[in-house]
């Protein structure tokens, strides 16, 4: 008995041995190095989805409780290339150094439209289009609206000259922001993107699609964001100065530094033209003469190694002079115009990480805009008009972004603006202000899938709450194959001009007025007896419900690395309801009309793009994007027919197609380093097939016999740039290589242009 109790007593000791060499637990700890041996923070190290570690501001990481054993270590870091490596855990404490190598997407290593946070294009899960700061500079455009124009799936817009649409959306269902705020001064809706320069930019990218769900009103169709750069280097300064045809001209200087915890940069931008005129025939300028100049500045200032505070700020004046034409008492009479533009704007930003998993954002924005416009008509007997309008946006907003762990992203924000304009259109000075907030998920479920979740609720002083969700997802079917799609709601707020305006134009026959105010005025009208009939019911035009889209995307990119070819397909559909629009309401004695808006329309935008990208060898490298667009507004339609003997009266849908949209857009591009003279060739080509501009017989229906349609056409731009010496470089170009000009629906498109450019870095 007793031997038997003693090998009992041995075998649960033997036991208690092994469970306690099994529960062993060791510790890993670490340090994380670049290339040049610099310690990198923010670096995601884990061995398991629960056992991970965030690298501090010495690259130092540490893991505990780890069970003995074998495991693969990965890292994640946005900017390097993720490591994986073998190790073994067999004792209390382990140190290791893991040294990262720096990847490079192109020019461009992270983007952060698409998601609020930094992603690398290639984990986008939504499409975007980057446009790299070599790219910009490599076109010798100058402007946001030449570069725009170059690029997949965008126009002119249909009533504006200088305003950009996307996937057949007018401008002001485009949101366009700098460093994330957006920017103001519209015109009837639409912004004038040529009053943006590009010369201190480090990448634009644009999203097409709703993207409410992040940015709020005025997203239904995309969104346009412009990054600008941050200086880091001790010291540089850039300066350029360009003359082309028609006495163009474009100056600029641009001074960047850093000291210790500042670094800062001040920029000077000039350009102008004596504009152009298409027409021998008709009085007027396309273009009148102008001169602006811009001025912008940022700085920073690191208070400690976890928090920093970002200062900027812009300011932009326009001034231009010219004949037009103008309708007066339903005469065309030749005026003298004349006017200015200036926009200001002043942005402060708050970074801190309070500890390493949490990124949190405070900023405050501040925007004023206001134009001017003089009109001297030649007879004397016509009072001269002036026209001032001001607008102006205060916003304050609050992000934070938490990492779970290496898998998983947690953004929650919010904030609070207002908004004023101040205009004799509008009666004087209107207010609104509103409130929103957002969240928004991103996970990594494994190394193929990866799903970003969001929505993001606005309120409003001049309409009810809203919610716009958004669903994007990204699969990698191979290591060179991967499938985007995203399925999400936008909207757009009713504004100012739908709300307030006051616009008596009865020289021309009719008058327009905001929802607002028409009933009052419909009243005062009916009162003096003046109406002859209703053209729609009336009640209910004081009632504007915002307008909204669903769009869905899916896609494929194949990136073959050891070609260097890369093929992008991607389909796309935006279904949008309520739209606001301007139409006729009420008839007068005198035959002239009173317009007020209405929710009132359908319309749908499909398609499909396609891009491929290829260098056949280093010093070329070429792509080739095109669209195909179908859009429509959507309606019904009551007629009389018969059916099974009885004659009945039935509603049909049908479809209108919209003017001035390309259903085939295209774009092409050629970049060369040429070696024998060690220049750079840049060839871009802007192809749009015959499209449908005008329904003359209001038919509702595109007819090639009966209406207006713009013919096909290219335009073609070749930039030759090199290096002089060190410090120079020389840019010779030509702007509508071919000079095709349309004066009757292309007016404005000049001809061709020529300039020189001089950069000098220092």
């Amino acid at each position: 008995m007793l031997d038997l109790l003693k090998t009992f007593l041995l075998g649960v000791l033997i036991c208690v041995i092994n469970l306690e060499a099994f529960a062993q637990t060791g510790i890993l700890q670490g340090i994380v190095i670049s290339e040049n041996n610099t310690p990198v923070k923010d670096v995601s190290v884990f061995i398991k989805n629960t056992t991970w570690s965030v690298t501090d501001e010495y690259g130092s990481f540490n893991i505990s409780d780890i069970p003995y054993g074998n495991y693969i270590l990965k890292t994640s870091r946005l900017g390097y290339a993720p490591v994986e490596i073998e190790i073994k855990i067999d004792s209390s404490l382990q140190s290791i150094t893991i040294l990262l190598e720096e990847k490079i997407y192109g020019d461009i290593q992270a983007v952060v439209t698409a998601s609020r946070t930094a992603l690398t294009l290639e984990n986008s899960p939504t499409p975007i289009d980057v446009i790299s700061e070599q790219e910009i500079q490599s076109s010798g455009m100058t402007t946001l609206k030449d570069v725009l124009l170059e690029q997949s799936g965008i126009s002119l817009s249909p009533n504006e000259e200088n305003a950009i649409q996307i996937q057949g959306f007018e401008s002001d269902y485009t949101l366009i922001l700098i460093d994330g705020q957006p920017v103001i001064g519209r015109t009837r809706g639409a912004l004038d993107v040529s009053r943006i320069h590009v010369l201190n930019i480090k990448q634009i990218e644009i999203i097409k699609g709703p993207s409410s769900a992040l940015w709020g009103s005025d997203a239904l169709a995309g969104v346009v964001n412009i990054i600008t750069k941050k200086n880091t280097d001790p010291f540089s300064l850039n300066s350029h100065i360009q003359y082309g045809s028609r006495n163009s001209y474009d100056v600029g200087t641009s001074l960047s530094f850093v000291k210790k915890q500042i670094n800062g940069s001040l920029g000077f931008f000039a350009n102008g033209s004596d504009g152009f005129d298409l027409s021998t025939t008709q009085f007027g300028n396309n273009q009148n003469p102008f001169n602006s100049v811009t001025f912008n500045s940022k700085f920073g200032y690191d208070i400690n190694d976890l928090t920093s505070i970002i200062v900027s700020g812009r300011y932009y004046l326009n001034r231009f002079r010219g004949p037009t034409l103008a309708t007066v008492q339903n005469q065309v009479v030749e005026i003298e115009e004349s006017g200015w533009q200036n926009d200001a704007s002043l942005h402060v930003r708050l970074e801190t990480s309070p500890f390493s998993n949490l990124k949190s954002t405070i900023t405050a924005y501040s925007t004023r805009y206001e134009d001017q416009s003089d009109t001297f008509f030649e007879d004397t007997l016509e009072a001269d008009i002036r026209l001032n309008n001001r607008q102006g946006l205060d916003k304050i907003e609050a992000q934070n972004d938490y990492s779970w762990n290496a898998n998983n992203i947690t953004t929650v924000g919010g904030g609070t603006y207002w908004e004023f304009v101040r205009a004799e259109r509008y009666q004087g000075k209107r207010e609104q202000n509103g409130s929103f907030a957002f969240l928004q998920h991103q996970i990594f479920l494994n190394d193929k899938l990866y799903v970003i979740s969001g929505a993001r609720f606005d309120s409003h002083s001049s309409y009810a709450s809203y919610v716009s969700p958004k669903l994007s997802l990204r699969y990698s079917i191979t290591n060179e194959i991967n499938v985007k799609a995203s399925v999400g709601k936008g909207f757009k707020a009713p504004d100012f001009r739908t709300l307030y305006l006051n616009f008596d134009n009865s020289g021309s026959g009719y008058r327009l007025y905001g929802t607002r105010n028409i009933l009052a005025e419909i009243e005062t009208f009916r009162n003096q007896g003046l109406i002859k009939r209703n053209l729609v019911d009336i009640s209910n035009l004081n009632i504007l419900e915002p307008e909204f889209s669903t769009a869905y995307n899916i896609g494929v990119n194949i990136q073959l690395k050891e070609y260097s070819l890369t093929w992008i397909l991607n389909f796309f559909r935006n279904d949008a309801q309520n739209l606001i629009d301007a139409r006729e309401v009420v008839e007068l004695n005198d035959e002239s009309t009173i317009f007020g808006y209405l929710n009132i329309e359908k319309a749908r935008t499909q398609g499909f793009e396609f891009e491929t990208i290829y260098s056949p060898f280093s010093r070329l490298t070429t792509s080739f994007n095109y669209q195909y667009l179908q859009a429509v507004e959507l309606t019904t339609e009551t007629r009389t027919i018969l059916e099974n003997g009885i004659v009945i009266t039935k509603e049909f849908d049908i479809e209108i197609p919209l003017p001035k949209r390309p259903k085939h857009s295209a774009n092409i591009k050629f970049f060369y380093k040429e070696p024998f003279f060690d220049s750079v060739i840049s060839l871009r080509g802007i192809l749009r097939g015959t499209y449908f501009y005008n329904d003359k017989n209001a038919d509702g229906k595109a007819n090639q016999k009966d209406d207006d349609f713009v013919n096909a056409h290219s335009v073609w731009n070749l930039t030759l740039s090199k290096e002089l010496k060190k410090r120079f470089r020389a840019q010779i170009g030509i702007h509508n290589l071919f000079n095709y000009t349309d004066s009757q629906f292309l007016q404005a498109q000049p001809g061709r242009t020529l300039f020189s450019k001089l950069f000098i870095e220092i």
